[in-house]
């Protein structure tokens, strides 16, 4: 049988393959005091690349930046099935709970109502 997402969010948990912290101190040094200062959001993404490249002293059009049209975006329907269920995602928050720290997300579960079933 098939797994489902949250099925499948929790065996990677048990086996420890989501080990974004060990990840995260690979390419950004210690996350608990991390060498990058700016770090871009999914979630707000063509703000954070615009504030990046300002960062970074890049010259660059921002209309060009605000009209380049989306790329390589999820599937349709795709949100609709990756949904958690509340253990999954208490789960994954406490699991992961100083990268969450870190970058500053929420560890309130009601702050991602849109995630789960």
């Amino acid at each position: 049988m098939p797994e489902n997402f949250n099925q499948w969010i929790n065996r990677l948990l048990d086996d420890n393959v989501l080990s974004i912290g060990e990840l995260y101190n690979k390419f950004l040094g210690d996350i608990r005091n991390p060498s990058v200062h700016f770090i871009g959001r999914f979630e707000n993404l063509v703000e954070d690349l615009i504030t990046g490249l300002r960062l970074a002293g890049e010259e660059f059009d921002e209309r060009d930046v605000r009209n380049t049209p989306p790329a390589n975006t999820s599937k349709p329907g795709l949100k609709a099935i990756a949904k958690y269920d509340l253990r999954t995602l208490a789960r994954l928050i406490q699991t992961h709970r100083h990268v969450f720290d870190v970058f500053g997300y929420s560890k309130d579960i009601r702050s991602y109502e849109q995630l789960l079933w």
